[in-house]
């Protein structure tokens, strides 16, 4: 595992943007913000790395679903919820996917629980985007059931289909 891989505080924190409770403890114990559930806030979170501090994979790898090359983060209330082996998720858990061509990142694909109930996937805020400049014309940046949950919705563990632990 590389990076703060492995681990994980008690998630708290206060609500920012509808992403619900975030933050736990991060790399060297700092607090984590939380995950944005809108689509400026988020991209400019993106953007600007805040979300490095997280659980993260050592390298990019070939994904097993249709995101091409990737490279997963955690945040630590999915992390917490996924070494417990949770069937469901607190709100404000998040998993981030940095998206790569060859080596190039190009984009983000994020989830967000919202909600306390997963609700078929309308409890989940779904974000990506193909570019790191403008954030202005995502593929996707809403909640609810959709491309992204039907996929999700199979398989893993309450929408959730990174391999933990993380490599």
């Amino acid at each position: 595992m590389g990076g703060a891989a492995g681990q994980a505080g008690a998630s708290g924190g206060a609500d920012q943007a509808g992403a619900g409770q975030g933050g736990g403890a991060g790399a060297g114990g700092a607090p984590e913000p939380p995950v944005p559930a809108t689509k400026d806030e988020l991209f400019a979170f993106l953007k600007a790395g805040s979300y490095k501090g997280f659980a993260g994979e050592s390298k990019v790898h070939a994904s097993t679903g249709p995101h091409s090359n990737v490279r997963t983060y955690l945040n630590a209330p999915l992390v917490a919820s996924l070494q417990a082996g949770s069937s469901s998720h607190p709100q404000g858990s998040a998993a981030i996917k940095e998206l790569y061509s060859g080596n190039q990142l190009i984009g983000w694909a994020v989830d967000v629980k919202t909600a306390a109930d997963s609700q078929n996937g309308a409890g989940w805020y779904w974000y990506e985007v193909f570019s790191t400049t403008d954030g202005s014309s995502p593929i996707i940046s809403n909640a609810g059931p959709n491309f992204c949950s039907n996929c999700h919705k199979n398989g893993g563990s309450d929408f959730v289909l990174t391999p933990f632990p993380l490599q």
